[in-house]
């Protein structure tokens, strides 16, 4: 295997779940691009591991402006979002776009998802007051991929992970991301609609629909929304995966 096709191997064989990987190191070209990721607070080697104290949105972008300062960089490409910094990034790749809005929330957990994935969606609200955690990482698992895995066969300590990691990510869509309302993402996009921005999204994306992505590239400019035809919601699908390495190396010639 030559080139992207060892990256999309190397991006299979790490697969991990709520830490820094290999797996996403692999979408860039360690040769050109200086790579940095972080353990946001609370995961990975990030300590207390779990905690949810001074854990918001807000305290995760200081985290990332502070590793930015650290490092010395005046100008980066930044991967999965930036508003609150736009003039220290230079592009962005974006993928399975959700806007912290109602609608996207609603989507999943009444009047969207539950239509491709009825049974497991039956279960969560059987289940929703007992055991939310447990039954929402069934649910969102079996509707992340176009061809789900079977979620029975997933280890235990992968399990427990994921058990976290849903907490955390129901703490906060209950607090809308802690933004200042759920348009603020689209309220304040003037500050990022110059920046060249490619959007990879998941045609058959049942958590994140494409009409996000969609809505999103119409206020960008320049913005290339690239519609993959065979991919679900998961990163680790292969023509995501293929969306993405192509998105990075786009920017690096530009760099």
């Amino acid at each position: 295997m030559l080139g992207s096709q060892q990256r999309y191997f190397t991006l299979l064989e790490n697969l991990s779940i709520n830490r820094t990987s290999p797996l996403y190191r692999g979408f860039f070209d360690p040769e050109v691009q200086r790579i940095i990721q972080f353990d946001q607070r609370g995961c990975g080697k990030s300590t207390p591991f779990g905690s949810i104290e001074e854990n918001t949105t807000w305290d995760l972008v200081e985290d990332i402006e502070k590793l930015r300062i650290h490092f010395g960089i005046d100008k980066w490409h930044v991967v999965f979002g930036a508003e609150s910094h736009p003039e220290r990034v230079s592009h962005l790749v974006l993928r399975g776009v959700f806007l912290s809005r109602k609608q996207e929330n609603d989507f999943i957990y009444k009047n969207g998802t539950g239509l491709l994935f009825p049974e497991e969606f039956n279960n969560l609200k059987q289940l929703m007051k007992n055991r939310r955690t447990y039954c929402t990482v069934i649910f969102e698992m079996t509707a992340s991929k176009l061809l789900p895995s079977d979620i029975l066969q997933i280890h235990q300590k992968i399990f427990s992970k994921l058990f976290l990691w849903l907490f955390w990510k129901l703490r906060y869509l209950d607090n809308i991301c802690f933004l200042r309302n759920e348009n603020q993402l689209i309220e304040d996009i003037n500050k990022i609609k110059h920046i060249p921005t490619i959007i990879v999204q998941g045609i058959y994306d049942a958590l994140c629909p494409v009409k996000s992505a969609w809505e999103l590239s119409t206020l960008l400019d320049p913005c290339e929304l690239v519609i993959v035809p065979d991919s679900g919601h998961s990163c680790t699908e292969l023509g995501t995966i293929d969306g993405l390495v192509k998105a990075t190396n786009k920017f690096k010639k530009r760099i």
